[in-house]
């Protein structure tokens, strides 16, 4: 598996930076104020730019976002589509 971002928990949420053959960006894991249960538990953000949305995701082997101050890594590969 690819990794192609690596996080950290911050104050407010988590930070790091995504890297890809095309994209180097520092982004950020801000809560959501959730409106329902399907609300996303995240923002995406870079700067003032919303980039995307994520839910915690938990399954037999893995924990997309870490709970602490554990140091997470993702990448392409993150279990969902069995790889």
């Amino acid at each position: 598996m690819s990794t192609i971002g690596t996080f950290t928990k911050s104050e407010n949420g988590y930070a790091g930076t995504v890297r890809t053959l095309n994209v180097n960006v520092k982004v950020k894991f801000v809560p959501n104020d959730k409106s329902s249960e399907k609300s996303p538990d995240f923002r995406v953000l870079a700067g003032n730019y919303e980039l995307g949305a994520a839910w915690v995701l938990v399954n037999r082997d893995l924990i997309v976002v870490p709970e602490g101050s554990r140091q997470g890594r993702y990448g392409a590969g993150d279990g969902r589509d069995g790889s």
